[in-house]
C-alpha cells in the first residue's frame, strides 16, 4: 500500500554550505531526492549528528542553509513551520506517554494533521497494518519495546504526510523494510540517515555526504565506501611484552598508528597484508599477540581516503635568488 499520499512531485532535501560549529567553514552541498535513500556519516556531535538536526529543523546552523520543497518549486527553511511539517526526525527512543496505545498515537497525529475524526481513524488503522503492528494496536506503549515504541512512532510521523524522514542510526530490521518502502515507493519521500559507522547505514542508501566538524567535507556513493572498507579495515591488536611503537611503523603502508595503553590501532590499504605483517613482527620481536580486533574505519579515515592529499611543496633545489 501508499503510507502517504498520492503526491509524485520530485521532492528535494538540501543542505547548502552548512557548518554546524561557529568559526568553521563553510561545508559542501549536498541534496536528497524523493524515491531514495541518503546518509550522513560521522562523529555523533558535532558532525554528522548536528547536520542531522538541521537538516529536521531542529537546530539552526552556523553557516549555511537547509532547505525542503519540491523540485522546480517553492523551498523552505527546514526550521520553518512549512520546512518542520515535511521533514520529522525519529528518534531513537521516542517519548510517549505510557498509558497511550499505538492506534490513539497514530489516531491523535492524523486528527492534528487535519483528518476528521473517521478519517483519521482508517489512516491510523491502515498505517498499523502497514507496520504489522495490528496485533499491538491496543497495547499500552509503556509495555512496548523500545523498537516498537518507535514503529508506533514512525506511524505518527507518517500520519501528517511528511517529505523527509531523518533517522538516527543504527536501525533495526523492524524499521528497515518500511523506511525502504516510504523512501522508494515514487518519488515524493526519501529519508536521511544519521551513522557514526559505515555498518550502520541500511542496505539500499545510494548517496554518503562525510561530515566533521566543519560540515560535509566529501559525498560518495554508498558502494564506492564498500569497496575502501574491503581493504581498509580498522585493526586493533596488543602484545605482551608491549611492542615499541618503532617496531610497527616499519609496516609499510601503515597509516594512522595511534597507541593508548598497550593498544595498537591503525589501517591499512590491505588489511590481509597487514595482518600478516603484524603476526611477522610479533614473533620477529619474540612477543604473544593478546588481543587482535578488525573493525570498519572509522569515519575521521573513510573521509581521509577520499579527501585530496596536500601536496607538497617543492624543494628550492638552488635556494634563494641573489638581489
Amino acid at each position: 500500500m501508499k503510507p502517504l499520499n498520492g503526491d509524485s512531485a520530485r521532492a528535494l532535501l538540501q543542505i547548502l554550505g552548512v557548518a554546524v560549529s561557529p568559526g568553521k567553514p563553510a561545508g559542501l552541498d549536498f541534496v536528497v531526492l524523493g524515491g531514495s535513500m541518503a546518509a550522513l556519516l560521522g562523529e555523533t556531535n558535532p558532525g554528522a549528528g548536528a547536520l542531522g538536526e538541521v537538516a529536521a529543523g531542529l537546530r539552526p546552523p552556523a553557516l549555511g542553509k537547509a532547505l525542503v520543497g519540491r523540485m522546480g518549486g517553492i523551498m523552505s527553511s527546514t526550521s520553518s513551520r512549512e520546512g518542520r511539517s515535511r521533514v520529522v526526525l525519529i528518534p531513537p527512543a521516542p517519548e510517549i506517554p505510557p498509558e497511550m496505545t499505538p492506534r490513539g498515537v497514530i489516531t491523535l497525529a492524523a486528527s492534528a494533521a487535519g483528518a476528521h475524526r473517521g478519517e483519521a481513524r482508517k489512516r491510523a488503522a491502515e498505517l498499523m497494518t502497514w507496520l504489522n503492528m495490528a496485533d499491538l494496536a491496543e497495547t499500552p506503549c509503556g509495555k512496548l519495546t523500545g523498537e516498537q515504541r518507535r514503529l508506533a512512532f514512525l506511524g505518527a510521523s507518517l500520519a501528517s504526510a511528511p517529505s523527509f524522514l531523518v533517522v538516527p542510526c543504527p536501525v533495526h530490521e523492524s524499521l528497515a523494510e518500511p523506511l525502504s518502502d516510504f523512501a522508494t515507493h515514487g518519488t515524493g519521500r526519501g529519508v536521511l540517515f544519521v551513522a557514526s559507522r559505515l555498518g550502520e547505514i541500511p542496505q539500499g542508501t545510494e548517496m554518503i555526504a562525510l561530515c566533521d566538524e566543519s560540515g560535509i567535507r566529501a559525498s560518495v556513493l554508498h558502494s564506492q565506501l564498500l569497496e575502501t572498507v574491503r581493504g581498509g579495515a580498522e585493526v586493533q591488536v596488543s602484545f605482551y611484552p608491549v611492542l615499541p611503537r618503532k617496531a610497527l611503523e616499519q609496516i609499510p603502508g601503515i597509516q594512522g598508528l595511534v597507541h593508548s595503553d598497550g593498544l595498537y590501532s591503525f589501517n591499512h590499504s590491505d588489511t590481509a597484508y597487514a595482518l600478516v605483517q603484524v603476526c611477522n613482527t610479533a614473533r620477529a620481536n619474540a612477543r604473544s599477540i593478546v588481543s587482535l580486533s578488525i573493525a570498519p574505519p572509522s569515519p575521521q579515515a573513510l573521509l581521509a581516503s577520499f579527501l585530496p592529499r596536500e601536496e607538497e611543496p617543492q624543494r628550492d633545489l638552488f635556494g634563494p635568488a641573489e638581489p
